[in-house]
């Protein structure tokens, strides 16, 4: 017999109600509305309400409303007494909050089965937590406070007293077990002569639950949604695991278009509003890069969208200013030489007005500094709010400010970043959910299932490790008594026992009732195999379903374009940007070529502290320019000693810091100089040691530009330096501050074109005779080279037969990459793996979710 069907008469009696849950009594009141619109009848109110409103009202009948504690403050009053047991004990804790956390469960786990005071603490973390739960309680009978844990006893006492007087009768519905503090009230309330009903467990349906098995999760989600969209009536899926399986499972129902009430919200912080909030509130000096950045481009900030163009100019100022960190007067100066709104530039200055902030406030004081501060800042900003999002406000405004406010209770005053960081404990622990209406599929985890009904129920993720429940003792109490008194989690006969129960529930909670459980949670084969819980008694050798074929909706149709080719060059020999760094590209990942250089789409850059590698490098090819100038050739390097080269450096390295001042605005660039301008001096002396080994040779040509045609591109060229040998040769040289090797000028195909690129197309002074990486790095300095030169050390010349062929083989490579870029080439095809590694257009590409598919399509195959 259905919960509802049993509990019809108590209603039309208007018998109070009290549930497990606050979903199950909104449950019965949703049935028994619609029971009596369906029967056009009129209905009288009845009493619904959770357990914890039902103790809330009878200390409201008691008049005694005020001296509950809410969460809350229960948090702050235990953080206190754990920090000052732990400063009289010389104890260090790394997480304050989550060891506050641990103890109130602990605590309410005592008080519920009555071990307050009752047993020997024996290790150290038992000793400590009876020494924290008898300081909570001393404080809570000095203030007259009561908390959760103290209510049950509480009120025994009180119906035992006469002051409240019970109903005549009482039903609980959707209890799958009782803590003795349960057991003892209800105890109270028959001694009273109330009259306490427990509806019935609802018996098996005459069908039995129908079992599947899938390879992995996504094709139990698969098979999930695919049921919920053709099933008729009301829906029920009860997921063990809906904290972790939410996002997934919320886009396969949206996939499907499914239309389902997902029962677990999300917590405040994670909401795009609340985040731009709390950072904006958390500023702190000095203020770094990001912060700022982040809340100059927030939509949730006045400006945020109507200035959104400007404002991102100005966080690429900010970027190439190269701060990582700034104090706000900075910014602020920063921000008013850039052409932005003054919206930001308010907003620099409000980051520092709040920042200054060093008084200590009561937290309701703080609530509303928080308010008028970002009510200041334009929060939450330009755009028409929607209905989820107006929601979202209100809950900020009518439960989180005000939960924030409740602390002053136990926090006489604090100062600012203590007031912030409980805010920002609070939005973790408030959670939001949109109100919507009320859709005939409804998604709950598997303890807010209780006593709750549906047409057709399906139960997902049932395997050896959710059901069983793994065991997971308090460990603040002794483990031998949580076994002795069989408390939650602490013993497996315990658990195997509250399984079968709730096994026994679900299945008698719809007419047609499914489990199932995937093997893995990804189809990797590697993934760690799990099986169907062993209270389902399966078959041993129970096969997974083969994974469902993917399918059109009815009345849709699949649009396919193919992305492999961009568009083409509109005039063959045209310029284009890029350089050797367009055809490079193409080389690597035709993808890679077609969204830097046509479209110009790159990552933003990210400040590092000091010089990042492409300043290093391009200081030493500034020094090695300036260095070769003055000298010119092999015969005035050899006429210098080393001391005089020394010399030469150090003055070049003085000219080179004050011509560049003006570009260098972090201060820790200009503090790191020295060090740096020691490693560059020290690399440039051991680079002139390698070149005196070398045959006389002249430098022609220092970083010379030139414009090239090569295949239909017009190209843009800068070689690094020329040399010509006494015989007339010339060597093409590219410093290079990474490691770098000939062989890869050998390989097929040519994924290094730029030397190349400069000894076939750049007009040169006479015939190429070689082209060498010049591989300048600290104790490693060497050529990396070929052609038929034999003056270059620790470089074996190729013979003239194979230097022609290798050219021909780099022409006609080179030609066909700059044909495949003429034509729009956009694939996304990766020459090597390795070629992804320091990508950033993954986000773009999306070959992750590529290779991903084919993976999955290969094994369905």
């Amino acid at each position: 017999m259905a919960l509802f069907a049993q509990l019809w008469p108590e209603l039309q009696a208007a018998t109070p109600i009290i549930t497990v849950n606050r979903r199950l009594a909104r449950h019965l009141l949703q049935h028994y509305y619609e029971h009596c619109r369906q029967q056009a009848m009129a209905w009288p109110v009845p009493l619904v309400e959770d357990l914890a409103s039902w103790f809330v009202r009878q200390l409201v009948l008691l008049g005694e409303p005020g001296r509950l504690l809410n969460r809350p403050q229960q948090q702050a009053l235990w953080q206190q007494v754990i920090r000052d047991d732990a400063a009289r004990c010389g104890l260090q804790l790394l997480q304050l909050g989550a060891t506050a956390e641990q103890a109130m469960a602990a605590h309410r786990l005592s008080c519920a089965y009555r071990l307050v005071g009752r047993y020997a603490p024996a290790r150290a973390e038992e000793q400590a937590f009876v020494r924290w739960q008898q300081a909570y309680l001393v404080h809570c009978r000095q203030q007259d406070w009561l908390d959760e844990a103290a209510l049950p006893p509480y009120l025994c006492q009180a119906f035992a007293a006469g002051r409240l007087t019970p109903p005549e009768r009482l039903v609980l519905a959707g209890f799958d077990e009782m803590a003795p503090d349960l057991h003892q009230l209800c105890d109270q309330l028959r001694q009273c002569g109330c009259q306490l009903i427990e509806p019935a467990v609802a018996a098996a349906p005459p069908q039995p639950p129908r079992f599947r098995l899938f390879d992995s999760l996504n094709d139990e989600l698969t098979a999930l949604v695919d049921w919920a969209a053709v099933t008729p009536g009301r829906r029920l899926i009860v997921v063990p695991r809906l904290e972790a399986l939410r996002q997934p499972l919320s886009r396969a129902l949206a996939r499907r278009k499914v239309a389902a009430n997902l029962s677990l919200g999300r917590p405040l912080s994670q909401f795009g509003p609340i985040q731009t909030a709390l950072r904006f509130l958390s500023v702190q000096e000095p203020l770094a890069r990001s912060e700022l950045s982040y809340l100059l481009r927030s939509p949730f900030l006045a400006g945020g969208c109507s200035q959104r163009e400007q404002r991102v100019r100005a966080d690429l100022a900010l970027r190439q200013a190269r701060l990582r960190r700034a104090d706000c007067a900075t910014c602020v100066d920063l921000l008013r030489r850039q052409p932005v709104d003054t919206a930001a530039v308010r907003l620099a200055e409000l980051l520092a007005q709040q920042s200054r902030c060093r008084e200590r406030l009561p937290c309701s004081a703080w609530a509303g500094r928080f308010s008028a501060w970002l009510e200041q800042a334009g929060w939450p900003g330009e755009r028409a709010l929607d209905s989820a999002t107006y929601q979202l406000l209100e809950s900020w405004q009518e439960k989180l400010l005000p939960a924030l406010c409740s602390l002053d209770r136990v926090l006489p005053v604090c100062d600012r970043r203590q007031a912030l960081a409980w805010l920002e404990q609070l939005a973790d622990q408030i959670l939001f959910q949109p109100e919507a209406a009320d859709e005939p599929v409804q998604v709950v985890g598997l303890l807010e299932s209780a006593g709750l009904q549906a047409d057709a129920l399906w139960v997902m993720g049932l395997h050896d490790q959710e059901l069983p429940a793994a065991l997971d003792p308090q460990p603040f109490l002794p483990r031998w008594l949580q076994q002795r008194l069989d408390m939650p989690r602490a013993s497996q006969s315990r658990e195997l026992r509250f399984a079968r129960q709730q096994l026994q529930r679900l299945a008698g909670a719809a007419g047609a009732v499914c489990f199932s459980c995937s093997r893995r949670d990804s189809a990797d084969e590697a993934a760690i195999q799990r099986r169907p819980s062993p209270l389902l008694n399966l078959e041993p050798l129970l096969q997974p379903e083969p994974a469902a074929e993917r399918t059109v909706p009815a009345g849709e149709a699949l649009m396919f374009h193919d992305d492999r080719c961009g568009l083409p060059l509109v005039t063959a020999g045209d310029p284009v940007r890029g350089g050797a760094a367009l055809l490079r590209d193409q080389a690597h990942c035709p993808f890679k070529a077609y969204a830097r250089h046509r479209l110009g789409l790159r990552a933003l850059e990210e400040p590092v502290g000091g010089f990042d590698a492409r300043q290093r490098g391009t200081l030493i090819h500034r020094l090695l320019q300036e260095f070769w100038q003055q000298l010119g050739s092999s015969t005035a390097l050899l006429h210098r000693d080393e001391n005089a080269c020394r010399q030469l450096l150090q003055q070049l390295l003085a000219d080179l810091a004050s011509s560049s001042a003006g570009v260098w605005p972090d201060l820790q660039q200009r503090e790191f100089w020295p060090l740096e301008a020691d490693r560059l001096l020290e690399l440039a002396l051991q680079w002139q040691r390698l070149e005196r080994q070398r045959g006389a040779f002249s430098v022609e040509q220092l970083e010379q530009v030139c414009q090239v045609s090569v295949g239909p591109l017009q190209l843009r060229l800068i070689c690094d330096r020329l040399d010509r040998s006494a015989a007339g040769s010339v060597l093409v040289i590219d410093y290079k501050t990474a490691r770098s090797s000939a062989r890869v000028l050998q390989q097929l195909p040519l994924l290094e074109p730029q030397l190349p690129l400069y000894a076939l197309y750049a007009p040169l002074p006479g015939p190429v005779a070689g082209v060498a990486f010049a591989q300048l790095r600290p104790d490693d300095c060497r050529f990396a080279a070929l052609g038929t030169l034999d003056d270059l050390p620790g470089v074996e010349p190729l013979a003239v037969g194979d230097w022609r062929e290798l050219c021909q083989q780099w022409r006609d490579q080179i030609e066909a990459l700059a044909q495949a870029v003429a034509d729009g080439a956009a694939a996304v095809q990766p020459a090597q793996p390795q070629v992804c590694r320091n990508c950033d257009l993954q986000p773009l590409c999306r070959i992750t979710l590529r290779d991903q598919q084919e993976g999955s399509d290969a094994e369905g195959c």
